[in-house]
């Protein structure tokens, strides 16, 4: 039976945090307080989100106690 032997094992992608040039070097504290991400809540779609979960949780709860009932009938 033949012998492999594995020297260096590296996750793909490692080289480019060894690299010692970075844009990150390059960006200024003012340009990091205008990074952000993802969506900003308003108050009509914090209440849809609410309404949502209420209404999962409510049809859940429905089906359990529905489920429950047929087993102990």
């Amino acid at each position: 039976m033949a012998n492999i032997t594995i020297s260096e094992l590296r996750p793909a992608g490692y080289d480019l945090f060894l690299d010692s040039e970075s844009f990150l070097d390059e960006v200024h504290e003012s340009e990091y307080q205008r990074i952000n991400g993802g969506a900003t809540p308003t108050l009509a779609s914090t209440a849809w989100c609410f309404a949502g979960g209420v209404a999962v949780g409510v049809a859940i709860s429905g089906a359990i106690v529905w489920g429950v009932k047929k087993i102990l009938a």
